[in-house]
């Protein structure tokens, strides 16, 4: 079943919030990506813009960067 949201949720609100910030999203692959959070569906998908991906073990070291994670962006996100 899909995970839907009202508009007017708490849960909503905070993710409006962090539109045009700069979020680290880690996915469940391991896979770290810093950029702009654009936008995101009901579903929980995201759009970054001007996104790099870190591979680095360590991670990339981008202390700017809000974290996020959910459990659709980007091929499976982790929550």
């Amino acid at each position: 079943p899909s995970r839907t949201m009202s508009d007017k949720s708490p849960a909503v609100a905070a993710v409006r919030r962090l539109l045009n910030h700069k979020l680290r999203v880690k996915v469940v692959d391991g896979r770290v990506f810093y950029g702009y959070l654009n936008c995101f569906d009901k579903r929980g998908n995201i759009v970054l813009v001007n996104a790099t991906e870190c591979r680095a073990p360590g991670g990339c070291g981008d202390s700017d960067a809000g974290e996020a994670s959910g459990s659709e962006a980007g091929g499976g996100a982790e929550a």
